[in-house]
């Protein structure tokens, strides 16, 4: 008769204990399928994706305040004393006005957008609406 009973409590609690153990388990396993998904595929994905970046038009300026313009290859505008803006053609948005703004404001920018970002996970579509 050594036989040990337990309470109600206990039994469910030990079965909590490990369903969630389980659950704990079969997540892991999922997460290292993924990862090993990833390894797999990152470079050819990362080379499709982001190849040709460094290639191809660039926005230049030559001093702060002065021009802004497109250069055929980032080569010619180092070449002609010109600093990097970004990559592609200068468009609307490459005005001085405008690159001091996104310039000024990136962190800001950045810190509200992860923000809105667990809003969404926590109450949906509608609160990200509403947080922009």
């Amino acid at each position: 008769n050594d036989l040990v009973l337990l309470s109600k409590f206990e039994y469910y609690v030990g079965s909590f204990i490990g369903v969630a153990s389980i659950f704990i388990v079969i997540v892991n396993i999922g997460a290292t399928k993924q990862m090993d998904i990833v390894r797999t595929n990152f470079h050819s994905v990362h080379d499709a994706i982001y190849g040709q970046m460094d290639e191809g038009p660039v926005c230049a300026f030559h001093t702060i305040g002065g021009t802004v313009t497109t250069f055929p290859n980032a080569e010619d505008a180092r070449s002609n004393g010109y600093t990097i803006a970004h990559c592609g053609a200068c468009g609307e948005c490459s005005t001085w006005p405008n690159l001091r703004l996104q310039y000024t404001t990136r962190n800001y920018l950045a810190r509200e957008s992860a923000r809105c970002a667990k809003k969404s996970f926590l109450h949906g579509l509608d609160a990200v609406h509403s947080c922009l």
